[in-house]
């Protein structure tokens, strides 16, 4: 396994399409702030509209254009005048079998375009050091044909009623979300955390070290040594990589880890904070109360509970 793939599972991704737009005419969606662990994507796939964030200019958008906000800021995306969407003007259509539409009917020009959420572990290394706004143009040349590949099955997925229509165009999120990050990881070279970490070959060897085995008990000279740099040199480039010293990162992992196992294993609370390189449960229940602001039996019970809550309803 690649370094990106220990953090992909670390997030713990889970996609939702919650929309298939189709729009005439002048309208505004705002889009209010979601709770933590949660991103917004929108997939243009007909028709141009713009996009408006609080503080930035506004960015036209066009078809094949892929809109990401990681932790969900407050945006708008609209056409033609700023206020044109009046109460009763645009109509949800919930059908059984069918992806949920929202639909404006009148006016000229269509846009069409796929509306969902990316949910994940909230904090995630991975995602806090994505950008507040990403925008992959239709002309990227990177990955651009599996990009559109995924896009266009989610169209057919959408816009049909076929068996679990809604399963499947929930999991392509997730692949797509994965090849948008690749993306980033690779075509963007100045953002800062993980992604630079991984560019640079010396320490995205610790950084695979410590995502193989995150039971041993880590030193920093032993994590300087997998990067064949002194204590000093490593620490100090680490940390102006990763934006935090390398004791913090690994931490940070640790509990990561602890969630995603408290979360998908029946393993003891004892058994998980071995696993992530606690010798004690007390330490290991210090550390993550701390980080998370809940207890690990709590934060198991609360998932369950909302587990059942879920299915239940369905």
């Amino acid at each position: 396994m690649h370094a990106f793939d220990h953090l992909i599972t670390l997030a713990n991704l889970r996609g939702v399409l919650d929309l298939n737009c189709h729009l005439q005419g002048d309208w505004a969606l705002d889009h209010p702030p979601l709770a933590a662990g949660q991103a917004s994507y929108h997939l243009i796939l007909d028709g141009a509209c713009r996009l408006e964030v609080p503080g930035q200019t506004a960015q036209p958008l066009t078809a094949g254009d892929i809109v990401l906000l990681p932790r969900s800021a407050v945006h708008v995306l609209a056409a033609g005048a700023r206020a044109a969407s009046q109460p009763g003007t645009l109509r949800k259509i919930q059908q059984t079998g069918r992806i949920t539409q929202l639909r404006q009917d009148q006016g000229s020009g269509v846009l069409n375009m796929l509306c969902g959420r990316i949910q994940y572990t909230p904090h995630a290394t991975l995602l806090a050091a994505l950008p507040e706004v990403l925008v992959i143009n239709a002309n990227a040349p990177a990955d651009r044909d599996r990009l559109q590949a995924i896009i266009t099955l989610m169209r057919l997925e959408a816009e049909g009623d076929e068996l679990a229509n809604q399963s499947v165009v929930d999991g392509l999120s997730v692949i797509l979300f994965t090849l948008v990050l690749r993306y980033v990881c690779e075509q963007q070279q100045g953002l800062p955390g993980v992604f630079a970490l991984l560019r640079d070959k010396r320490l995205a060897k610790a950084a695979m070290a410590l995502l193989e085995d995150l039971s041993q008990d880590w030193s920093v000279e032993a994590l300087a040594a997998t990067a064949s740099m002194s204590r000093a040199s490593f620490v100090r480039a680490f940390t102006s990589a990763a934006g935090v010293a390398p004791g913090t990162w690994l931490l940070q992992l640790r509990v990561a880890r602890a969630q995603l196992l408290l979360q998908r294993s029946a393993a003891s609370i004892g058994d998980i904070a071995a696993a992530v390189g606690y010798p004690t449960l007390s330490s290991f229940s210090r550390v993550f109360k701390q980080q998370t602001g809940e207890a690990p039996a709590h934060y198991r019970q609360r998932l369950t509970l909302a587990r059942q809550i879920t299915r239940q309803s369905i």
